[in-house]
């Protein structure tokens, strides 16, 4: 049988796949023959199984030594150049798709949907059916607790399988008050990130209505787009609450219960001389955000909830 002449595998190609593994991009169960070009089966399978942190030289010393064999030189597109599509990654323009931040567990991109708007389908559920069946209804909404074992059960089921809940036939609208605001608490990042919080604390502090107003809108239009999207979302949908009479939560009573969710603070940073002026600094702040004018953080909220038409996208897991 003729011996063909393969080329040995470059470095580029090793560097470029543990680039990849590296910052998350694939998993070892994402690795398809059919986004690379051919290449020694055996090598591929073995880069599959390989953790996300081996090592260049552990995949270059495996790939130059296929059982003796040289493998096909590989050129992998570069993630920055968006010429392929990974399942991290769309290739859509950058004003319409997730680009500015990391989907890693736990946050909040990971839980939004991949297009915009980037609003988790699980806190649009939570707000359709808080406006749907509590305005006119139950008071003290987001206030009066549900029970809570219900709620951390929904939730661990939500992200044990990876499926939206079916909300509607939770009897108790507390209960689905405490799903958006335990969800909301959980996330690896507030709404306000810590490291934006002073920003949003500065903009508060304009003496004129105009300049803070704003200040506070370019705050959050400078947010990551989910946290962006997200915050305006909850606002408009919190400014509907307080409108609401029978719900008899006002302004400064809803500052008060979301306040220490949305906006970020580090424990490292607080102690008992400045606790306080921390607390004092997150309800002033959540206090301006909710008197925004509606209308002018509707240019960040594109979803419509009010006429009950709100999509909800699949969640990743």
């Amino acid at each position: 049988m003729r011996k063909t002449k393969i080329k040995p595998c470059s470095n580029l190609f090793v560097e470029e796949l543990d680039s990849h593994f590296q910052a998350g991009h694939w998993r070892p169960k994402d690795i398809r023959t059919s986004q690379l070009l051919p290449a020694s089966t055996a090598v591929l399978r073995r880069a599959a199984t390989l953790p996300r942190e081996s090592s260049a030289s552990q995949l270059e010393s495996e790939a130059a030594s296929d059982g003796g064999r040289k493998v096909k030189s590989l050129i992998l597109p570069s993630p920055t150049r968006r010429a392929w599509s990974g399942p991290e990654e769309d290739q859509e323009p950058a004003e319409s798709s997730q680009t500015d931040e990391k989907r890693s567990k736990g946050s909040l991109a990971y839980y939004c949907p991949r297009m915009a708007p980037f609003v988790p389908p699980l806190v649009q559920q939570c707000v359709r059916e808080v406006e749907s069946r509590g305005l006119d209804t139950a008071e003290g909404i987001y206030r009066v607790s549900g029970r809570l074992q219900t709620v951390k059960g929904i939730l661990e089921k939500f992200r044990k399988k990876k499926k939206l809940p079916d909300l509607a036939k939770v009897e108790d609208i507390h209960v689905v008050c405490g799903v958006m605001k335990d969800f909301l608490a959980s996330l690896t990042d507030a709404l306000i990130p810590v490291e934006r919080r002073t920003r949003f604390v500065d903009a508060i502090n304009s003496r004129r209505e105009a300049q803070q107003t704003r200040s506070l809108l370019d705050a959050i239009s400078d947010l990551p787009s989910s946290h962006r999207d997200t915050l305006a979302f909850v606002l408009r949908h919190l400014q509907r609450v307080a409108a609401a009479p029978r719900c008899k939560m006002d302004v400064l009573n809803l500052a008060r219960v979301f306040s220490p969710t949305l906006i970020g603070y580090s424990m490292d940073a607080i102690s008992l001389a400045n606790r306080d002026e921390v607390t004092t600094q997150q309800q002033a702040v959540m206090e301006a955000l909710l008197r925004l004018p509606a209308d002018a953080l509707l240019q960040f909220d594109r979803i419509s909830v009010t006429n009950g038409n709100s999509e909800l996208a699949n969640t990743r897991g």
